[in-house]
């Protein structure tokens, strides 16, 4: 049995490797390009300079913002930033390097946790099922890759592993793991601000349904309630330093106003719960992945939280206990499903009466738990019936494969993203500020969320050079204003000394933003500091020559805070090292008591292998197959084409970009895939032109920024992706359009030439046709019978001409046409009045409603009404009119059926008399 175990244990692990492995493959190489990336990457130099003057932590970082200063850590929880930093020194300061390896740590992290939660409920089967459905969570997966946070990535690696602490205290209340968990939930608050909103209060849930489930009676029950209230208290006591100096001063920000803005309200960030993601597209700039827990997690942890209930209610009604586990995945699925409908559009009543929900600013946010439970709940699929000996081995082998197969089917699209093609190994502050300037990415936050309320708006550039590249905070004394000289200055970017003589009272500003926590003295007494009406630090001094210090300091509020982290801490440290009373074997008899009424080893065993196996083929076939060609599974550009979408007859627009490929996803929009072929230095626009076939232009839209990016910001070798919608409601049908793409100069608006086209002067590129067919099914009203066809391809069923028509006028001939069957030609519509001495006196000819809406667009069955107006300019008389179709290429006559059996390619319409006016 001992030997069965190791091995049961070693093919776990090496499921488990083989499972992380896929997921981390995508971090070989380059670094992946998410919309984050950047803001957590140049967090190093940031937190660096802090380090190199003595400052383990200080809530304002005085070099962002270019170099005004920003309350980073006070708002933005500092332990993904600090865990990045101390890897990158450990990666012997290679950037890049540094931040795969944080989101490898995470994604391991996670697999790991998840593993052990799982099994602590369900066993080692039950752990894998579960630790697949997490690693391959679309969502996990989102904001790895996608999203590139670092923070919100190893915040999903964290809870797993708090939680499982948290129901070990619900098994078992002893001072060790009250210590951890509390532990655990602190790290869970300190890395992930939004997230820790949502993921705390499900800890607390799922920890107190533990609780309950874990004992008999309301005394027991309540005893293990208190024990996980008490580790919860201390990991919000553990990050009390954080979190409640960061609620009670969100006003001294521009967090409320920001969040309230039209652009970023919380109604444009719904989730799209049910949506599989879109074929794989490897290295698309800005792929339209869905936000979503998944449709496979989604169902699996529905089949096991039922099947969980399923259990719980047979063991009551034989009168048993349920199970933890089954209670617990009952939980966990009940508030999962309650998770993914806030995150959906139908929960927007609730967000709208709710400020506590309109904080959080982002409804998907609330897909971090649910991809943490759904899982778990998955887990429970494990207590199957898997009795049955070779048959039950070679079943739960056979549903491992599929399982895996199929979870990573629904991740590929999320695990093929961009990568960066040139970042610095040592980012500097300097690089910082440039990223900030060009990208609006104020204080290396979303859009510069946290800048005090006092700031009009962010600034245009340092206030002196250098000064966001590390300056002392009395180089950033204007010194030069004040009535009298500066003897000396001293320090450095949070503290300044200066030895000032001043010939009367004034005020010395700094060029460094105000906010609750500068302090100055003036020879030893406290003098107030404020902001400006710029929103910058400023002192108030009297007449005379003293000293004047200004330092950056905790207030009374953060003061108390950091107190309790302290305690908290200590409180922890002293219930780690409370002596230990478990008994030894403790531990093992929990694993095997995890194991029971699950039959053997072979099963988890069986399951374990298959997975390995799975994995290690997938990550085989990853980098073998589908990192080096084209297939249908992962797609990417070959030749300057992308496979699986429509290609123009010509593509490259002036040399620097090349259009790989179209879609028309709707009549009315259209998705181009552009190729960057070198490094872009200037802005392009971008237009899609609508035009009828005779070229009549008829809409247009044009993007400055496609893609969402400025052009200028390319590198050689980017796919971007670019949507338009175009606005056809006015349009008359039924019509069709062909569509063109245009690439213009940003500054002048002149087009760029198509360099591979058959023909010098182009400058378009065409993007396909749509139809806009009308509403119409039979020929209107009035219109006489025809009954002729031409060719089998198109029927005229009616017309209508006036009987008379004024000499000098005209005359109008309305037609009714069928289609029959499709055709690729164009015809062309022929009109004929033939005189008396049997010769054609007067003609038209014009395709179908002016060339608008062509033969090679009409569908069989579809009815086109058609306009056709000829001169009367005429003698008076009786005249035949007839008509046809032919192609204008050949001018050969579609053959007639039907109508009048004596003209063999023209029906006969009917006499029109020409009258004397």
């Amino acid at each position: 049995m001992h030997a069965t175990c190791q091995r049961a244990r070693r093919a776990v692990w090496a499921a488990l490797a083989a499972l992380v492995s896929l997921v981390v493959q995508p971090l070989c190489g380059r670094l992946p390009e998410g919309h984050d990336t950047l803001l957590h990457f140049y967090r190093i130099p940031v937190l660096n300079a802090l380090w190199r003057q003595g400052s383990a932590f200080s809530r304002w970082a005085p070099d962002l913002m270019l170099g005004y200063g920003y309350p980073l850590f006070h708002y933005y929880p500092p332990l993904s930033a600090y865990l990045l930093t101390a890897l990158y020194w450990a990666a012997g300061q290679r950037a890049p390097l540094a931040m795969a390896l944080a989101f490898a740590l995470a994604l391991a992290a996670a697999g790991a946790g998840m593993y052990r939660l799982g099994r602590s409920l369900h066993g080692r089967a039950g752990g894998l099922v579960a630790a697949a459905t997490y690693l391959f969570s679309p969502h996990l997966l989102y904001q790895t890759f996608e999203r590139g946070s670092l923070s919100n990535a190893l915040v999903m690696a964290l809870v797993p592993w708090a939680l499982a602490a948290l129901l070990g205290v619900a098994r078992r209340a002893g001072a060790r793991r009250i210590a951890w968990a509390g532990l655990g939930v602190g790290a869970v608050l300190l890395t992930h601000a939004g997230a820790s909103l949502l993921l705390v209060p499900s800890l607390g849930a799922m920890g107190l349904l533990g609780a309950w489930a874990a004992a008999e009676g309301w005394r027991a029950r309540g005893r293990k309630a208190l024990a996980v209230a008490a580790a919860l208290a201390l990991g919000l006591g553990v990050a009390a330093f954080f979190w409640l100096p960061a609620l009670a001063e969100t006003g001294l920000v521009r967090y409320g106003a920001e969040i309230a803005s039209p652009d970023v309200h919380w109604s444009l960030h719904f989730a799209s719960a049910l949506a599989w993601p879109p074929a794989a597209v490897d290295g698309l700039a800005n792929p339209a992945l869905p936000l979503t827990v998944g449709l496979l997690p989604l169902a699996l942890g529905v089949g096991g939280a039922l099947w969980a209930l399923w259990r719980a209610i047979a063991a009551g009604r034989h009168g048993g206990r349920p199970a933890a586990g089954d209670l617990l995945a009952v939980g966990a699925g009940l508030i999962a499903l309650g998770a993914v409908w806030l995150a959906t559009p139908s929960s927007a009543p609730l967000w709208e009466r709710s400020a506590l929900l309109r904080n959080l600013q982002f409804p998907w946010r609330c897909l971090d738990p649910a991809a943490v439970l759904l899982p778990l709940a998955a887990g429970a699929l494990a207590r199957l019936p898997w009795r049955g000996g070779r048959a039950a081995r070679a079943a739960a082998a056979c549903g491992a494969v599929g399982l895996v197969a199929i979870l990573y089917a629904e991740a590929l699209p999320y695990l093929a993203p961009p990568r960066h093609t040139a970042l610095p190994e040592r980012p500097t502050l300097g690089q910082a500020s440039a990223y900030q300037a060009e990208y609006g990415a104020w204080g290396l936050t979303s859009w510069g969320e946290y800048l005090p309320a006092g700031v009009p708006a962010p600034p245009q550039g340092p206030a002196f050079a250098g000064a966001d590249r590390g300056a002392t905070l009395a180089a950033k004394a204007r010194t030069a204003e004040l009535p009298g000289e500066a003897l000396s200055a001293a320090g450095d970017a949070l503290h300044a000394a200066l030895d000032l003589r001043l010939e009367r009272p004034a005020t010395l500003t700094f060029a460094t933003y105000w906010f609750p926590g500068w302090y100055a003295e003036w020879d030893g007494l406290p003098v107030a500091t404020r902001a400006d009406a710029g929103g910058l630090l400023a002192v108030d001094l009297p007449a005379g020559q003293g000293r004047l210090t200004v330092h950056w300091a905790e207030t009374p509020l953060r003061a108390v805070a950091d107190a309790l982290s302290a305690g908290a801490l200590l409180a922890a440290a002293a219930l780690a090292a409370w002596p230990r009373r478990r008994p030894a074997g403790d531990r093992q008899a929990e694993e095997r008591s995890a194991e029971a009424g699950r039959g053997s080893l072979a099963v988890p065993l069986a399951l374990a292998l298959a997975m390995a196996a799975a994995g290690v083929v997938l990550l085989a076939g990853k980098a073998i197959v589908l990192d080096r060609t084209s297939t249908p599974l992962l797609r990417r550009v070959e030749g300057q084409a992308l496979a699986g979408l429509e290609q123009p007859p010509w593509r490259v627009a002036g040399q620097a970009l090349a259009l790989a490929g179209y879609r028309l996803e709707a009549p009315d929009r259209l998705t181009l895939y552009w190729l960057a072929l070198e490094d872009l230095d200037r802005d392009y626009t971008i237009a899609v032109i609508a035009k009828t076939p005779p070229g009549e232009h008829i809409a247009e839209v044009a993007h400055t920024h496609p893609g969402l990016s400025l052009t200028s910001r390319w590198k050689a070798g980017r796919l971007v992706r670019d949507a338009y919608t175009l606005d056809l409601g006015a349009i008359e049908r039924p019509a069709a359009l062909r569509l063109f793409a245009q690439v213009r100069e940003a500054a002048t608006g002149a087009p760029l030439p198509i360099t591979d086209g058959p023909s010098a002067g182009l400058s378009e590129i065409p993007v396909g046709s749509i139809r806009l067919p009308s509403e119409a099914t039979e020929a209107a009203a009035g219109l006489g019978p025809v009954g002729a066809e031409f060719g089998g391809l198109v029927a005229l069923d009616g017309a209508a001409l006036p009987a008379y028509a004024p000499q000098g006028g005209e005359l109008t001939v309305d037609l009714a046409w069928r289609s029959v069957t499709t055709t690729e030609v164009d015809y062309t519509v022929f009109i004929h009045l033939i005189g008396p001495d049997g010769g054609q006196a007067a003609g038209a000819d014009a395709q179908p409603r002016g060339g608008r809406y062509p033969t090679s667009f009409w569908r069989p069955g579809e009815v086109v009404l058609d306009r056709h107006t000829l001169p009367a300019d005429l003698p008076p008389g009786r005249y035949r009119v007839e008509v046809g179709l032919y192609d204008l290429a050949t001018m050969a006559r579609l053959p007639i059926t039907g109508g009048d059996a004596a003209l063999p390619d023209r029906a006969f319409l009917a006499e029109v008399e020409i009258t004397t006016p």
